[in-house]
């Protein structure tokens, strides 16, 4: 649910905006470096960051003056005048108070607008922002960050463009979103506006108005962020009267990609006091995780390549992920499991959230996280375990045994965990069989205690009640030579073990 872009007028220049969602709070966006609303549409991960947020809110957000759609104009408006233009957005818009939220940059201006204008503001809150952009410098340091300005500003709009490796690590290696970025950038901010909005960037500092700010404010910060470090957020919510800080893993500057959910979990707890739960959409392919008979994940029936899911690790974390059957896995657990040989835990933090960002690429979501776990989203994901895990817990014997279509992830042969899981249901199914073959042989139905008992041997060759009942059941159905052949291989399979074997055929007969 999005309106039209409509523009607000200030001192002659036309703001962009626009209203999105469908929530029962107002939450106002002050907008990052440079955007363009009415583009931003066209990207998937935009638009399931608007859509989580409209969830539970009415968002209003714009193109600040001199970058998308809104008028370019001679100078960047400073950070007081942008207040003023925050404000007739606002009123351009009908709305009289929100929830502010400043991103990145953005930041700042949220701040000025709290302080300035309180009885405008209902919260405040700050994602990947600091009051002030740059620390503290040695001149060393600040020519190094400025050639990195220079350097990302000479490629911006173009092929050679670094946004994404800077802002958005995690999706640096998307050939999608490459090929779309240099147009984006074109259409929300000119060479020429990006050098000043740079310049403009390292002179912001706002701390002596954090004093003045008295609403509740939250600021959630990336521990990895790039871009604005995280003891920038640490030293903003320290100096801020009525602030609480929460730091997130993760390396990526942009609030719309990497993981999310905690993040607007967290402020929309904070503005609504509770998390609501999704929403159904009939529009969302349908995704289906297999692991039994080999690792298989398909959308809409269309079987998900290697290539998509933009590392190994990403398969092997589903993997491991769908063997839980939606239980919560540790991110320690996890990161182990990948790089058992990296002792930086930040350095496995940040890495491992690439590849939960690769894996909700693939699922369209699918996983649910915090701090500390993840699991598999079974609201989201179809997983082939949970038929067989249902019927196993019911006793329902028939459905586990149709459910079971193959070992667990035979193509992990080698890994505790699968090894265990593969175990577990292995033995579950088994035992399964043998109720079954038990009740068939009870009423002389012997091809199906025969079909019972080749299921098992499958499974397991060296299960010698499999073997006898294989037998037993091929005796009396008249199939003797066959039960020749099995009692032949009944023996072969006990001397390996070094089981003196018995005469199952004499027993029989």
């Amino acid at each position: 649910m999005r309106s039209p872009v409509s523009f607000a007028r200030v001192d002659g220049a036309a703001i962009a905006h626009q209203t999105f969602g469908a929530g029962d709070v107002d939450v106002f966006v002050i907008p990052p470096f440079a955007q363009n609303i009415e583009l931003t549409w066209e990207r998937p991960e935009f638009c399931s960051f608007f859509s989580r947020m409209g969830r539970f809110a009415r968002v209003l957000h714009f193109d600040k003056r001199g970058t998308g759609a809104s008028d370019r104009t001679d100078r960047m408006p400073t950070i007081d005048q942008r207040v003023e233009d925050a404000i007739a957005v606002m009123d351009a818009a009908g709305l009289s108070r929100a929830h502010v939220v400043g991103i990145s940059e953005g930041g700042a201006v949220a701040i000025a607008l709290a302080a300035t204008y309180p009885e405008r503001v209902e919260t405040l809150a700050l994602f990947a922002s600091a009051a002030r952009i740059v620390g503290d410098e040695t001149d060393e340091e600040r020519e190094a960050r400025r050639a990195g300005f220079r350097f990302f500003q000479e490629r911006w709009g173009t092929d050679r463009s670094v946004t994404l490796d800077v802002f958005a690590p995690s999706m640096a290696s998307d050939p999608g979103y490459r090929t779309w970025e240099p147009r984006y950038e074109r259409q929300s901010a000119t060479p020429a506006a990006v050098a000043e909005l740079l310049e403009m960037a390292e002179a912001i500092d706002v701390r002596p108005l954090l004093g003045a700010v008295t609403v509740p404010t939250l600021i959630i910060h990336r521990r990895d962020d790039g871009v604005i470090p995280v003891t920038l957020a640490r030293e903003t919510a320290a100096l801020l009267p009525h602030a609480r800080f929460v730091e997130l893993d993760g390396v990526d500057h942009f609030a719309h990609v990497g993981d999310i959910d905690p993040w607007l979990d967290e402020y929309e707890r904070f503005v609504c006091g509770t998390v609501s739960s999704p929403v159904a959409d009939p529009s969302k392919p349908e995704i289906r995780v297999d692991v039994l008979g080999g690792f298989r994940v398909t959308v809409d029936g269309r079987a998900v390549p290697s290539a998509a899911w933009g590392s190994r690790q990403a398969r092997t974390v589903c993997k491991r992920l769908a063997v839980a059957v939606g239980g919560p896995v540790t991110r320690e657990e996890l990161a182990d499991l990948l790089w058992p040989d990296e002792l930086d835990a930040a350095r496995r933090g940040a890495r491992l959230s690439v590849v939960l960002s690769n894996i909700r690429r693939v699922l369209g979501g699918g996983l649910v996280a915090d701090r500390d776990v993840v699991r598999l989203d079974l609201d989201a994901v179809d997983l082939d375990l949970v038929a067989l895990d249902r019927a196993i817990a019911g006793g329902d014997d028939a459905t586990a045994v149709a459910a079971h279509t193959g070992p667990v992830l035979p193509d992990e042969p080698y890994e505790d965990w699968a090894v265990a899981a593969r175990r577990r249901y292995g033995t579950a199914v088994a035992g399964a069989r043998r109720r079954l073959a038990s009740e068939a042989a009870q009423h002389e139905r012997w091809d199906e205690v025969a079909e019972h008992a080749v299921a098992m041997l499958a499974d397991d060759d060296f299960d010698e009640r499999a073997h006898e009942l294989l037998v037993g059941a091929l005796l009396r159905s008249g199939r003797r030579g066959e039960a020749i052949a099995a009692h032949s291989r009944y023996v072969s399979c006990m001397a390996e073990l070094g089981v003196r074997p018995r005469d199952l055929l004499a027993e029989e007969s």
